[in-house]
């Protein structure tokens, strides 16, 4: 492999300050995973920039999983006597998809569910890196079912009420023969690496949630309601943070159970301040998992299976924004308080 470094000019496409590009002294023979290395230790390249190569004024970009397959020399465009190594920057929109941060969300008892259907088209939003990366860790301590609950669905806001995220969707019944002794510990490792925020004028109904909620208020029949929370989820979370977060669970949990052979739980819609649904179910001798943890439970990033768990291996498959996911959801509002002006005063009659 060839030592001799050449002199690279850095353009970031689309960047308006691409006449102010930084120059490196780059080795051409080697692979891409090398040279973001060093251009991380300069700052000239962060986990939103990807490799491009241009080819008859169009630009190709290299995914991170094959930075280690293509080399430097493969990629500059030679342009006036000059090297220069395109940069293209990842947007919002390819982090929405990846997360389906349009779809709705419904809470339960093991984990927050992704809907089905999607009930919006994002037009825009706020994307912000600065200042969302950052290594936290703790422990979490469940009071309560509910907390236990909020918590299990990545709310941790300690001013959110749990009837207040879920009451205009829908309201969770649990049964009483299952309530907490003591208290559940959990201690966990987060990274956190952006943050995306919107707000109605960001988001357009989709045809198929507006023609369905339509149809349910035409209907005047209260389960195409439920139906509808089923389909597009309960809420919709305005502020999202995406990273990695892994759960460390203790393995003592103290349940007192006063289980019958039978128990039966609830599920009510409220879209309304005059349209309440119901819906029970007989679960004979079910638990959910969400009183049965595993030991580890991992979200984003990626890691060996069959592995102890590699703090540094984990934290290191974060810099591939291919492996962020979801892990806080802020703001949440019900799927139907987005619903334009003259769809509401019908739905709540």
């Amino acid at each position: 492999m060839s030592l001799k470094k050449i002199i690279v000019f850095i353009k970031v496409i689309g960047d308006s300050s691409l006449q102010r590009s930084p120059i490196r002294k780059l080795n051409p023979e080697d692979c891409l995973s090398n040279i973001r290395k060093e251009l991380e230790n300069n700052d000239s390249i962060n986990d939103m920039l990807l490799f491009s190569k241009k080819e008859n004024d169009e630009f190709g970009e290299i995914d991170r999983k094959e930075e280690e397959n293509f080399n430097l020399k493969e990629i500059i465009t030679i342009n006036d006597d000059r090297n220069i190594l395109y940069l293209k920057r990842l947007t919002w929109k390819f982090l929405s998809s990846q997360c389906k941060l349009n779809f709705g969300r419904t809470m339960s008892f093991d984990e927050i569910k992704t809907a089905k259907k999607p009930a919006f088209e994002m037009k825009s939003c706020e994307f912000n890196l600065t200042g969302v990366e950052k290594y936290k860790k703790g422990r979490l301590e469940f009071e309560s079912e509910e907390d236990w609950m909020k918590k299990t669905n990545l709310f941790f806001n300690a001013n959110i009420s749990l009837q207040n995220i879920i009451g205009l969707g829908s309201s969770i019944g649990r049964s009483k023969d299952r309530n907490f002794k003591d208290e559940i510990n959990s201690t966990y490792k987060e990274v956190g690496k952006a943050s995306l925020k919107f707000n109605k004028e960001n988001l357009v109904l989709t045809d198929d949630f507006k023609n369905d909620v339509i149809n349910a208020i035409q209907s005047g029949d209260n389960r195409k309601f439920r139906e509808i929370t089923e389909e597009y989820g309960q809420f919709i979370s305005t502020e999202v943070i995406l990273g990695g977060r892994i759960y460390f669970r203790d393995d003592t949990i103290s349940l007192a159970n006063k289980v019958d052979e039978s128990k039966e739980g609830s599920v009510n819609i409220n879209v309304g301040s005059h349209v309440k649904l119901g819906s029970n179910s007989s679960d004979s001798k079910k638990k959910s998992s969400f009183y049965s943890f595993d030991h580890m439970r991992l979200i984003g990033g990626a890691h060996p299976r069959g592995e102890g768990f590699d703090e540094k291996t984990w934290i290191e498959s974060l810099k591939d924004y291919q492996n962020w996911r979801c892990i806080e959801f802020r703001n949440p509002i019900s799927i139907f308080q987005f619903l334009p002006d003259d769809l509401r005063p019908d739905l709540l009659n």
